[in-house]
């Protein structure tokens, strides 16, 4: 076995997780063993059978005396029971529906077990154990088990058996960081690292290849950061000045008053505009803080200048969406503003709005008639062309916004790039903005407009239907609509988690005088826009779908949000989801169905109840779910990152210092054309030269 081989190579086992091993990123031995566990359980320490106390998590081991199944008569279950003995005892062992180990294990086959202690009507027992053969080397019982996250069908033991099959080929894995600074660091080499962080044979090893794991992490997203700041200024941007007396009396005909977030986010934007070096801005705001507005701001400027903005965003209704929110701020100002999406083509002058067909658009952004142009990915296309590109607006994409800055840069003229704004409605922590996020300048907007009142969160964990009846006549009562968001689409495959095919067939049932509609990610991009458009219209009065409305999507009609599979969900994912309503002047309201309501679901569903801050539920996520979750699946490189990590200055600064010294001797990594080439895979979608 080789590293760069497929993971299917290891045989038919792994084959049979080839789906859910690829949903991890997992499709080749490296890939596999870059995989690393998120915490581990230390199952090593053998007790003694006459030593076992109830209540007590432990590992014994002996061999089976005997072993049998059996049915109950009642609810028609198989149990197979064993009995395990070393010298100084013996103990029961049992497994519900299990009947595979009945035949797998025999009698006097020597086992190690590990599980929770419990009393039994004939004395001390345990109860679906942990149990794997004695082997010259272990690897699920007996030794520090290495616990992964998992996919669908693939379970840590089995994910752990792939490991172990994996391991010899670790030690032929390339060292990334250079010799001397790992010397210097006091750092294992990879290979001892990688193998110690799967199979460690003490927790002292774990925290040595821990620390090593977090330097290499944390060393290459220094070191990428600096990467693009440097590819950043092999570029110039068209530098805007900053129009005093136009701006006030923009802002001064605002019907509302900006917040001090919006006022010195504003500010720093307007000032990165004066430079020729292109901005590289990411502005945070929580769900309904006001982002538009300043991002409208930085576009007058612009116009002033008479240049051009683009936005991007990431659907047609999100687009729609936009440019009439543009259209109102614009409607006193002498700036054109245009849409442009594979279905929609639309301009706005002084408030009016016009149809209009593609040629004539793409002609007039040519000829610079439009100064903002609102739009999806159809604007990336190659027939349409800007007059004076000078800045990007890209909503909700993160990182992903830079992917498509590459293609704009090619429309901005030789050696230009458009200034960078992104915006996010996902809370960041610092401890996570620091880090992955080092290359971007950061703007915050920390309040809620006033009169935004807060959505009221209900945990509902008995009488759902009748909760759920009640709240939805009460909300049609009023003339309001109803999201209804579930985790899946269908209720295919293994999974348990709620569907909204299945969902919307239990709502029609429970409110039959009510619309209905479905909306989920696999219909057509023009289905998807009809029928949101169609709820936009009040023409439903129902909608469930799944998180595809997460991001930006406005029904200031749509008052109740109901999350069914809550439990499945990150508390910044149901923070979204909740700020979908509630956006116009009635207040809003947001019920949580847990699926499986177990005490840590419950306490953690609690404080959204409780909380309206992102930021603190950001934090929140970032500790129990990592950093995938406000990240996206998009983010590579960021999901083996630990809260502990993010949080570890002294490693954090050590890795920034030692890659700022490294590129000042090196600054093309002429002399690591290993680490060259993991960063130029690593950031191939966002780097721009």
């Amino acid at each position: 076995m080789t590293l760069d081989q497929p993971i299917t190579s290891l045989g038919v086992f792994v084959r049979r997780y080839t789906r859910d091993l690829a949903t991890l990123g997992i499709k080749t031995a490296e890939d596999a063993l870059l995989h690393f566990p998120f915490r581990y359980e230390d199952l090593s320490q053998i007790t003694d059978v006459q030593h076992l106390r109830e209540g007590e998590q432990c590992t014994v081991r002996g061999l089976v005396k005997s072993i049998g199944s059996f049915r109950t008569p009642r609810r028609n279950m198989v149990i197979v029971e064993a009995i395990l003995s070393d010298q100084t005892g013996s103990v029961v062992l049992m497994w519900f529906g299990q009947q595979h180990i009945a035949k797998t294990v025999q009698i006097g086959d020597e086992l190690l077990i590990s599980g929770m202690v419990t009393r039994g009507k004939n004395g001390l027992q345990f109860v679906s154990p942990a149990w794997e053969p004695v082997r010259e080397v272990q690897a699920h019982v007996g030794r520090i088990a290495p616990v992964y996250s998992v996919s669908g069908a693939l379970t840590p033991k089995a994910l752990r058996t792939i490991m172990l099959r994996l391991l010899p080929v670790s030690g032929s894995i390339s060292e990334i960081i250079p010799e001397s600074i790992r010397k210097a660091e006091g750092l294992l080499p990879r290979g001892d690292m990688i193998r110690a962080l799967h199979f460690p044979e003490s927790m002292e090893e774990v925290r040595a290849a821990s620390k090593a794991r977090d330097f290499e992490q944390l060393f290459l997203l220094s070191l990428g950061n600096a990467w693009m700041r440097a590819d950043l200024e092999r570029f110039k941007a068209i530098p805007i000045l900053f129009a005093e007396a136009e701006t006030k009396q923009f802002v001064s005909r605002l019907p509302f008053i900006l917040t001090k977030g919006q006022r010195v986010s504003s500010w720093e934007i307007l000032q990165d505009l004066t430079r020729d070096v292109p901005m590289n801005r990411l502005l945070d705001g929580d769900v309904g803080a006001g982002k538009t507005v300043v991002a409208a701001l930085a576009a007058l400027n612009v116009a002033l200048a008479k240049a051009q903005t683009v936005f991007l965003v990431p659907t047609g209704v999100l687009a729609g969406q936009h440019f009439q929110s543009l259209t109102r701020l614009f409607a006193s100002e002498d700036v054109s503003v245009a849409l442009f999406t594979a279905g929609t083509l639309r301009t706005a002058h002084h408030g009016v709005v016009s149809e209009t067909d593609r040629a004539t658009v793409v002609e007039d952004i040519a000829s610079g008639k439009h100064q903002i142009i609102v739009g999806t990915h159809a604007l990336l296309e190659d027939d349409v062309v800007f007059s004076r590109l000078a800045l990007a607006v890209v909503d909700e994409q993160h990182r992903f916004g830079v992917a498509q800055r590459k293609k704009l840069s090619r429309k901005a003229g030789a050696g230009l790039l458009p200034h960078l704004l992104s915006m996010t409605a996902t809370p960041i922590p610092r401890t996570l903005t620091l880090t992955a996020f080092g290359d971007l300048s950061l703007s915050r907007i920390p309040e809620r407009p006033p009169g935004r009142t807060p959505v009221e969160t209900i945990l509902v964990t008995k009488e759902r239907d009748t909760t759920i009846t009640a709240a939805i006549r009460a909300a049609r009562a009023n003339g309001h609509q109803v999201f209804v968001v579930c985790p899946r689409i269908t209720d295919e495959g293994a999974s348990d988690r709620r569907a909204v095919s299945i969902v919307a067939l239990e709502i029609a049932m429970l409110v039959p005088e009510c619309r209905v509609a479905t909306l989920h990610g696999k219909l057509k991009t023009q289905e998807k826009e009809q029928i949101m458009a169609a709820f936009v219209a009040g023409e439903q009065d129902i909608l469930v779908s799944t998180t595809v409305i997460e991001v930006g999507v406005d029904v200031p009609n749509a008052t109740l949000m109901i999350i069914d599979g809550a439990d499945a969900f990150g508390l910044s994912q149901l923070h979204q989801l909740r700020g979908r309503v509630g956006r116009g002047g009635a207040a809003g309201t947001c019920l949580l169905l847990p699926q499986h309501a177990s005490r840590e679901t419950f306490l953690r569903l609690k404080l959204l109840t409780e909380c309206h801050d992102g930021w603190r539920l950001a934090e929140a996520d970032l500790e129990t779910r990592g950093p995938g979750e406000m990240l996206g699946t998009n983010q590579s490189g960021f999901g083996e990152l630990t809260l502990e990590t993010l949080r570890n200055e002294a490693v954090r600064e050590a890795a920034t210092r030692a890659a700022e010294e490294l590129l000042k001797k090196d600054p093309s990594l002429e002399k690591e054309p290993y680490l060259r080439a993991c960063l130029e895979k690593r950031f191939a979608d966002v780097q721009l030269s």
